[in-house]
């Protein structure tokens, strides 16, 4: 009922840094292309209540289609393409060193258990080492590049 020794190295195989990083970025950049729309409605909703309009999300959906059209919605899909990228490319190392590290030295953070911290505390180091800083940069930007469009 243990676990033999063999499926116990095979399961604590680290992938290599740059596989890991490679197939994070990917996966953040193809993910991010796809939910941009939903980026660029929230990124405009927010830059529409820091000059005092209110909207609902039909509304801003609404006047972003008359502004842009439907390509419109894709608008700034570069820099978040970027942004996502290196965030889940740190993510998938930081994920699998840590969760390495809990397999290797930590003898109850074995299996399901032992993923699922490394995935929370590696996904949260992403997070506030890069994605929550660029956000806050990017909403204040575009805030402040409609308030100058409606002056």
């Amino acid at each position: 009922m243990g676990s033999s020794g063999s499926e116990k190295g095979s399961a604590n195989k680290r992938p290599p840094a740059l596989a890991s990083a490679v197939s994070g970025a990917l996966s953040g950049a193809v993910i991010s292309a796809c939910v941009q729309p939903l980026d660029v409605l929230r990124t405009r909703m927010q830059a529409d209540v820091a000059m005092g309009v209110n909207r609902n999300v039909a509304q801003t959906l609404e006047v972003l289609l008359q502004e842009g059209g439907v390509r419109g919605m894709w608008r700034g899909t570069g820099p978040t393409v970027v942004r996502l990228a290196i965030g889940a490319g740190i993510n998938f190392v930081a994920l699998e060193n840590l969760k390495h590290f809990m397999l290797d030295v930590l003898p109850h953070a074995s299996g399901q258990l032992g993923y699922f911290q490394a995935a929370a505390v590696g996904g949260r180091l992403a997070l506030k080492m890069i994605c929550s800083t660029w956000d806050l940069g990017l909403t204040q930007q575009v805030a402040c590049n409609y308030a100058h469009a409606a002056s």
